[in-house]
């Protein structure tokens, strides 16, 4: 199987073509900074052996980013972040970023303050519903804390190295040690297999951390 990350769809088709392939589109996402119509993923994987006539489904960067408006998001003020980061990303594909850590007497890591683009979206006092918001942009994100700038540490095993990235610049985390336990023919789609500090431990911001990443998903991974 040809290696089509990283190619434009128009040239993987021509490719595929002369090779007896089908490639076939089965999801789009907005990916900033990238062309539209690039290959970002690819089943099967590179390298693995196919017969002739084959369907490749791949995954492509959209041309523009679709938009929405801030009354579309659900309540964000008050909520957990860890849940809401995720229900951000999943439904809508925004991106969150913690900008602040910030004295409050109520639960850790609740949500105070949401901003885009410097615009405050939800806070105590107010919820402002008429800004638009581009799909694949970030969220900025006033977190409370009973004392100084302490996170829990996030799960990151089974997730690929692209979707740890963004959530290391999350958390203010910073990257030690990265330890490859198998051949890595494409790193954004590697999967982690191991990482220190653990899921669930109290770390400070700016923390350094450890991964292991292999490219084939373990099977106890979802």
């Amino acid at each position: 199987m040809p290696k089509y990350i990283g190619v434009s769809q128009e040239e993987a088709i021509k490719h595929a073509r002369k090779k007896d392939f089908v490639l076939l589109v089965t999801d789009s996402i907005f990916w900033k900074g990238k062309p539209g119509g690039l290959i970002i993923s690819q089943i099967p994987t590179a390298g693995s052996m196919v017969k002739e006539g084959r369907s490749i489904y791949v995954t492509i960067t959209k041309y523009r980013a679709e938009g929405l408006l801030s009354s579309d998001l659900p309540i964000l003020y008050g909520k957990r972040f860890e849940f809401k980061r995720k229900e951000l990303y999943n439904n809508f594909e925004l991106y969150s970023r913690v900008k602040e850590i910030r004295y409050d007497p109520g639960p850790e890591q609740h949500i105070l303050e949401v901003q885009y683009k410097g615009q405050v979206l939800t806070d105590a006092e107010k919820r402002t519903d008429n800004i638009e918001i581009l799909k694949g942009d970030t969220l900025d994100f006033v977190l409370s804390t009973q004392s100084g700038g302490k996170v829990d540490m996030p799960k990151l095993r089974c997730m690929n190295f692209a979707e740890v990235r963004f959530l290391l610049n999350t958390y203010k985390l910073e990257l030690s040690d990265l330890q490859y336990m198998s051949e890595i023919t494409d790193e954004e789609n590697a999967i982690v297999v191991w990482q220190y500090p653990n899921p669930g431990e109290s770390i400070a911001l700016g923390s350094t951390i450890q991964l292991k990443i292999q490219q084939d998903k373990p099977a106890d991974c979802d």
